[in-house]
């Protein structure tokens, strides 16, 4: 069991996959199960070592490092939290930036980092490709295969590092959330639990596959990627004049694919995470504070749980974030205002809860799951 920047495009952090039409079958029947909040006996499972586990290792802080797969160099964040053993293994959060977006602007927005070294975990944040950073999370045959890139990366963090590979976990915002939703999907026997932000999907293909424990934080008055389903207008326009690979498609057959996006309301996706991991149709909803509601589906197989933060007027944010000024990070009064090292990413993220954190929520959700070895 597993117990388990920037411009209005900045946080335009969108589903730009699916400008890439074709999806990229994973393999939906490997092993993997999926446990609840471990009991003091799973709370002391035993660890599955990576080939990364040794006598000597980095020392902890964060740099820069790159990884070539499929004939093409990659780079990503490594951050090795203070404390670390390299005799030890601990658990990985990959950690997804959104369209636009970078590898440390991301690290800032979360603030995952700072919580890896309070809770010993390690944390990788990789860097899409492109002029216009993106994250291909469908696979198409026309762009890079991103869910294969993570794999590997996986992998290679596990030879560099001691990793539990029974904890394995991604989470992100917007394109980044897409992105780790597909990871659920197209690598369940690689990650324990997804925990995407602003950005979910389910994709075609998925509905057989194993329990995922798959919990979300969303904001019903973001704009860029709807609550109620479909494209914000902004983000729309911007696709329609920054084609993201334009060498492999026209502008008009971009055009065409973009205006074709249609994406289903939170609400019914969720539902399809529900029924992919056997829970109960009708979820139970719980008032965390006066602006969030929790939404579970309770009795799912293997207590592979599906979670909805609903944050009521939040936008499309990261909640609890620092970098946008806490609650009202356009100035309406809360918060103490946006740092200046977001850029424009505060005039399109909206409104941002400090009620909530979406990185401690993500953590927590972590340490309740993990892999069956």
């Amino acid at each position: 069991m597993r117990s388990g920047r920037l411009a209005v495009a900045a946080l335009a952090v969108v589903a730009v996959g699916l400008l890439l039409a074709g999806c990229r079958d994973g393999d939906p029947d490997a092993e993997r199960s999926a446990a609840a909040a471990p009991s003091a006996d799973e709370a002391e499972a035993a660890p599955v070592a990576s080939e990364g586990c040794g006598d000597r290792g980095p020392a902890p802080g964060s740099s820069d490092r790159r990884l070539v797969t499929a004939g093409t160099e990659r780079e990503y964040r490594r951050h090795v939290p203070a404390g670390y053993d390299p005799a030890t293994p601990a658990p990985l959060v990959v950690d997804l930036h959104g369209l636009t977006m970078s590898a440390s602007l991301e690290a800032a927005l979360t603030g995952m980092e700072a919580l890896a070294d309070e809770e010993g975990f390690l944390v990788v944040t990789p860097q899409g490709l492109g002029d216009i950073p993106f994250w291909n999370y469908v696979s198409a045959g026309i762009a890079d295969d991103d869910v294969s890139f993570l794999g590997a990366l996986v992998a290679q963090v596990g030879a560099d590092l001691c990793v539990d590979t029974s904890r394995v976990y991604a989470t992100g915002i917007s394109n980044g959330g897409l992105m780790s939703s597909a990871l659920a999907c197209r690598l369940p026997q690689v990650f324990a639990a997804v925990a995407p932000v602003a950005g979910v999907t389910f994709l075609d293909g998925c509905e057989d596959g194993p329990p995922v424990p798959y919990q979300a934080t969303y904001g019903t008055a973001d704009d860029v990627l709807p609550y109620g389903g479909g494209l914000g207008a902004q983000l729309q326009g911007f696709l329609s004049a920054n084609p993201l690979d334009a060498s492999a498609a026209s502008a008009g057959d971009q055009q065409d694919q973009i205006s074709a996006i249609a994406f289903p309301p939170v609400d019914d996706t969720l539902a399809r995470w529900a029924a992919r991991n056997g829970c109960a149709d009708d979820p139970v909803e719980e008032r965390v504070s006066p602006e969030v509601v929790r939404r579970s589906w309770p009795g799912c197989d293997d207590e592979a749980e599906v979670v909805l933060y609903l944050v009521e007027g939040g936008g499309h944010t990261w909640p609890g974030t620092p970098l946008l000024g806490g609650r009202g990070g356009q100035g309406d009064g809360g918060g103490g205002g946006a740092d200046p090292a977001a850029g424009g990413l505060a005039s399109v993220a909206g409104r941002t809860t400090d009620d909530i954190s979406a990185t401690e929520l993500a953590w927590a959700f972590f340490e309740r799951h993990r892999l069956d070895p």
